[in-house]
């Protein structure tokens, strides 16, 4: 049996590492080459047009925030990968500074900072439940589109409710993960990012469509945490899914026969199948 988990990036990232700052410790993987698992070509253009009320900030944040795009960007464009034959990259945005080999690559889990990726505590892992981690899960993106957590990523800010991003993304994304051909995909997604692997909508007729996910076979489990009185916990559910992610690597990582059964017995849930999509609630 093939599971999958569905994990979203982070609002907030950890800063390139270069040859001026202190050595990072010996679990953070960087480098100065870009290592991706899956290869999409890149929303350049979105990228480079964001505004302000797409990123989420304004003034000095907003210029900080660009100046990442820009500089990531400038060094794909640099080497080719992707090409791009545009005059410029934005008409009101600022200049693109000087890239060099200095601005490294970090993995996406040592990249990724806040709540959840503080209380998923990757380092804290037992080595099988880091590699049940790398090998199990994967992590939507506004600007790479799907990562998984050993792929070498670049520092950017591009939050997936940017205009048009949706767009761009809609149908990569779905087939991308219906093609890993997983009997389970285990949902950890908010609702801004789980509409990418739900539902899509049709521009021209707006009407809504099942994804090639389910078409595949595959079954998405729903995490739900809940509080005592059957209510979705709002306050503080990002460091309770962060939690529960790491304590189900080390108690997955123990089982490599992947049953059904065995999984399920592991996790402490009762699927009743029939449906293509499960909801499981879990009390904190």
């Amino acid at each position: 049996m093939k599971i999958l988990f569905l994990l979203p990036p982070s609002e907030g990232k950890n800063p390139n590492l270069s040859d001026y700052t202190t050595p990072a410790p010996s679990l953070v993987k960087r480098g100065i080459t870009e290592l991706l698992s899956f290869s999409f070509e890149k929303p350049i253009d979105i990228a480079m047009s964001a505004t302000e009320k797409d990123l989420k900030c304004k003034w000095l944040r907003y210029r900080e925030g660009m100046g990442l795009n820009h500089s990531l960007i400038s060094l794909w464009v640099q080497r080719g990968s992707p090409k791009y034959e545009g005059e410029g990259f934005g008409n009101n945005n600022p200049p693109i500074s000087s890239c060099t080999t200095r601005k490294l690559y970090m993995s996406a889990i040592e990249r990724y900072s806040g709540v959840m990726y503080d209380a998923i505590d990757y380092r804290g892992m037992s080595v099988s439940a880091q590699k049940f981690f790398s090998e199990h899960f994967l992590i939507l993106s506004g600007m790479y589109g799907i990562l998984r957590p050993d792929d070498m990523i670049g520092n950017y800010k591009l939050p997936i409710e940017t205009k048009g991003l949706y767009q761009f993304w809609w149908d990569v994304i779905p087939e991308a993960i219906s093609e890993l051909q997983a009997d389970y995909i285990i949902n950890l997604l908010p609702l801004s990012y789980a509409k990418l692997i739900w539902l899509w909508t049709d521009c021209n007729r707006h009407k809504k469509k099942l994804i090639p996910i389910l078409e595949s076979g595959a079954k998405i489990i729903n995490i739900n945490f809940l509080k005592s009185d059957g209510t979705k916990i709002s306050h503080g559910v990002k460091k309770i899914k962060g939690q529960w992610v790491h304590d189900m690597c080390e108690k997955l990582a123990v089982s490599w026969s992947f049953t059904k059964a065995s999984v399920f017995a592991i996790l402490g849930w009762e699927i009743v199948e029939g449906d293509n999509s499960i909801d499981v609630n879990i009390v904190g």
